[in-house]
């Protein structure tokens, strides 16, 4: 049996660190986790690239950041080196190596059992410290006096001192930049240093996550994945690098042109490919619920209008989620501004919830409504809208709502009730007609709902009002 079979994920360690996962994702680093062992079993020919590479894709904004570091908590617990790389941070580096150095010592300095070892190995020299320093100049395009700062991180001081020694020595027959390793000499020498670190660790690997890659300009991004090539191609080393695919590819054709064969320019860096499972929209409106705490009890929800159908917040709630493909932060934003709205009086969850995720989502057509009225914000209206501005299937909501009937029928009645509030007289015509149709069909639920927020215009109309002030700036 492996290593990784051995992991035990049901111990009480490793469920203290998967505690806040609200959306099961343990489940897939467990997973992930096997399929490293497995992959690593693996013979591969002499000439082959032996790094791999695993490329986790989700959309923007769909907890990708806490999967992965949480995952690498798991790692370490199992005792694994883990480097963990901000894609977006590492930006204003001159060189993404550059970068990666530092936060490959950063996990250096957080595990200070492996120092002396580290020492041991330079003083008997089964590692050479003036080679590896170079190999580190050779990568980052440092400067001696650079290089004096890492010896001193890497090092204890007697080995540091001797390192910065040799580099002097070495620094007045030539210069850094002239004595630059040929790169198969500066990865040899780097494996070397890994197959070191990784002795000690899980699986015998050393793992870097390389996140928020989506964020970074195109041509970044893409010299990220290519000095990965370049320099750390090593057997001991697994890259997991989270991104939005479709951001990556994006940056692919940016640099390349948008002929290029984004899969084939891909499975020059990548081996493996996986796709987080869709947000369970139900499970995080349940515990985005929660937050809401004492404030709840402002909070008007859409009565039970027939047997089957889930009226609850949260069962709304995930469906407007899944409707307007809001990403976990777009449902954490809309939640905090609720939270505000409870603190100041009475919300209705229904048209309220949905008004605020137009709003969020598409600011442009929020305004275009407070021009000529909320009567244009129906679902027909919304999908005829984005079919004929051509909206990416990210950003539009699709052709069908996911509200059952019964609970779009109503939103469609609300709206329709309160493009006339403001005038008292048609407002009693418009409610008296919505009324007799409710009767006819035996929906007195609805006739419930409809005269409470008739008789609280007042405070649906601050709540508009509130919903008013996130928007100011798109006016």
């Amino acid at each position: 049996m492996t290593a990784a079979m051995q992991l035990e994920w049901n111990n009480d360690e490793i469920q203290k660190i998967w505690e806040a996962d609200k959306l099961g994702r343990m489940a897939s680093a467990e997973k992930l986790t096997r399929i490293i062992s497995s992959y690593n079993s693996l013979k591969v020919s002499d000439d082959e690239d032996k790094s791999l590479t695993l490329v986790v894709k989700s959309p923007w904004g769909t907890g990708k950041t806490y999967f992965v570091k949480k995952w690498m908590e798991t790692l370490i617990e199992k005792g694994a080196f883990c480097v963990y790389f901000s894609a977006w941070e590492a930006e204003i580096h001159k060189t993404p190596a550059t970068y990666f150095l530092q936060s490959f010592i950063e996990a250096f300095e957080a595990q200070p059992e492996l120092h002396s070892k580290f020492d041991s190995l330079l003083k008997t020299k089964a590692l050479k410290a003036l080679p590896i320093m170079l190999t580190i100049a050779t990568i980052a395009c440092l400067p001696v006096g650079a290089l004096y700062a890492f010896a001193a991180k890497l090092f204890t001081d007697e080995v540091a001192k001797k390192c910065t020694a040799a580099l002097k020595r070495h620094d007045k027959k030539q210069s850094i930049e002239e004595s630059a390793l040929p790169i198969k000499d500066a990865r040899e020498h780097l494996g070397l240093l890994v197959d070191e670190l990784a002795e000690s660790s899980f699986e015998n690997k050393v793992y870097v996550f390389i996140d928020e890659l989506d964020r970074c300009k195109p041509d970044f991004a893409i010299k990220i994945l290519e000095e990965i090539k370049h320099f750390f191609s090593l057997s001991n080393l697994v890259f997991i690098v989270s991104v939005d695919f479709n951001q990556l590819e994006g940056s692919i054709k940016h640099v390349y042109g948008s002929h290029i064969d984004c899969e084939g320019y891909l499975m020059r860096f990548v081996k493996l490919f996986y796709t987080l499972p869709e947000l369970n929209h139900l499970q995080y409106a349940r515990y985005l619920r929660t937050q809401l705490a004492s404030a709840a009890e402002n909070l008007i929800e859409v009565p039970v209008l027939e047997d089957g159908v889930d009226s609850s917040f949260e069962a709304i709630f995930a469906s407007l989620s899944r409707t307007f493909n809001a990403s976990l932060r777009d449902q954490q934003i809309i939640m905090t501004r609720l939270k505000l709205m409870l603190s100041a009086g009475k919300v209705f969850v229904f048209p309220t919830v949905y008004f605020m995720f137009i709003q969020l989502r598409f600011p442009a057509i929020w305004q275009q409504a407070m021009k000529d009225g909320v009567s244009i914000l129906t679902p027909d209206y919304l999908i005829e809208h984005f079919k004929v501005i051509k909206e990416t299937p990210n950003t539009a909501p699709d052709n069908s709502f996911s509200l059952p009937p019964k609970h779009q029928n109503l939103l469609i009645d609300l709206i329709h009730f309160l493009s006339v509030a403001n005038d008292k007289a048609t407002r009693a015509i418009k409610f008296d007609e919505l009324k007799k149709g409710y009767a006819k069909r035996g929906e007195r639920p609805e006739h419930d709902y409809l005269r409470m927020i008739g008789s609280e215009m007042k405070e649906f109309s601050s709540q508009t009002d509130l919903i008013n002030l996130y928007s100011e700036g798109f006016k």
